[in-house]
């Protein structure tokens, strides 16, 4: 099996955040909370002008329902690197992203593990502003440096991905 295209990644607490942040507001349940987060301010405040007085319980809780899908963004950043030090033992946390026509492998340098999966578990593959964000069906999140293209390139690779989700 040839590989098409290679990525090598290391993780940073930097990019950690953007792909954390780019899943809570991009996921269904991220967008329609802050939509509702939004309405809700907005009829509180729509009450507010009519009955001449606000109502601060709707806007608070409009205002958590905003801010709620971004506020855990830090949490997950410093929950997944605890975890993953514990596994890489204090070795940079690499990983190598292979992709041939059949398949995509992660091999994860700092416990030489590998994981394998088909490009019919893929969901989507989108931009950030320094990342390449792919999402499993089964909700796991897989972070490409755009920057970090061994074998191939970044655009080709995006065309490459599209065409394998839409498969």
């Amino acid at each position: 099996m040839e590989i098409r295209f290679q990525n090598r990644y290391e993780r940073s607490k930097a990019l950690l955040t953007e792909a954390y942040f780019h899943q809570a507001v991009s996921s269904p349940f991220g967008i329609i909370e802050m939509i509702i987060g939004a309405l809700m301010i907005c009829a509180g405040i729509g009450t507010s002008l009519t009955m001449k007085q606000i109502d601060y319980p709707m806007i608070i809780i409009g205002l958590l329902m905003l801010i709620l899908p971004v506020a855990f963004v830090p949490v997950n950043v410093k929950r997944h690197i605890s975890s993953t030090e514990e596994i890489a033992g204090g070795r940079p946390f690499i990983t190598i992203y292979s992709f041939t026509d059949e398949k995509l492998t992660a091999d994860v340098k700092a416990n030489d593990a590998q994981l394998e999966l088909p490009y019919s578990s893929i969901k989507s593959a989108a931009r950030t502003k320094n990342l390449i964000v792919i999402t499993t069906n089964a909700r796991q999140m897989l972070s490409l440096r755009r920057d970090g293209f061994i074998i191939g390139t970044e655009d080709e690779f995006m065309k490459f991905i599209k065409e394998k989700i839409a498969e």
